[in-house]
């Protein structure tokens, strides 16, 4: 169903880790607005879609390619929307699959995700705590706040955390390891990635890279 279809993309990442974290999911797809009263097409063309669960069940922040935005929430007495004037509608929400129709007023928004859900790439991203030590010096490089992304489509993933030092480093699939790009650049050696309960860790050379969304 369209309310789900995001948070049910997957990617080759520790799903429990992700399992309590107010998660974030950004993906492409096709919109329509449409003045139902005129019957007029007032845009027809690209626009992302930002899915996250909330209290109540899920949050959509619709932009359209032109720059207007559109923000699409579950509340106790059903949806609301908040047009770009800033006026907050009540809506109604038809799952079609792959689309989603939302109405309120004059006004009905159709969202498409068809044909963007595995040849598109969706992102989800959480902040979370980080540990890289080094075996070869016994020692941590850095052990603190760090932002994870999770990119990824049907066929591969790509997961990048930043530190709070500043540093990032990549993690692109390939086969059943990753390539792994460092501050210095890629590296020769590729990495291995098991779970342990809520995190994540990322092995390679004389590195660990462990990954706890909070």
């Amino acid at each position: 169903m369209f309310k789900y279809l995001f948070l049910t993309i997957l990617l080759s990442f520790s799903a429990a880790a992700f399992a309590d974290t107010k998660m974030k999911v950004e993906s492409e797809a096709d919109c329509k607005l449409v003045n139902t009263k005129k019957d007029k097409v007032l845009y027809d063309g690209g626009c992302t879609v930002k899915e996250k669960a909330t209290s109540h069940g899920h949050q959509y922040v619709v932009k359209f390619d032109n720059g207007d935005k559109y923000k699409i929430e579950d509340t106790d007495s059903g949806y609301e929307v908040e047009t770009p004037g800033g006026a907050t509608k009540v809506a109604t929400m038809r799952d079609k699959g792959q689309k989603g129709v939302f109405k309120w007023g004059n006004r009905k928004l159709v969202v498409n995700t068809k044909g963007y859900s595995s040849s598109k790439t969706a992102t989800l991203a959480t902040d979370g705590k980080c540990k890289l030590y080094n075996s070869k010096s016994d020692n941590y490089r850095f052990e603190g706040k760090c932002k994870i992304k999770v990119k990824g489509d049907d066929d591969d993933s790509e997961i990048d955390v930043v530190l709070g030092n500043g540093e990032t480093y990549r993690f692109v699939e390939e086969g059943s390891r990753y390539k792994v790009e460092t501050p210095r650049g890629w590296s020769s050696h590729k990495a291995t990635k098991t779970g342990r309960g809520n995190k994540s860790v990322f092995e390679w050379y004389k590195w660990t890279l462990t990954l706890k969304p909070r």
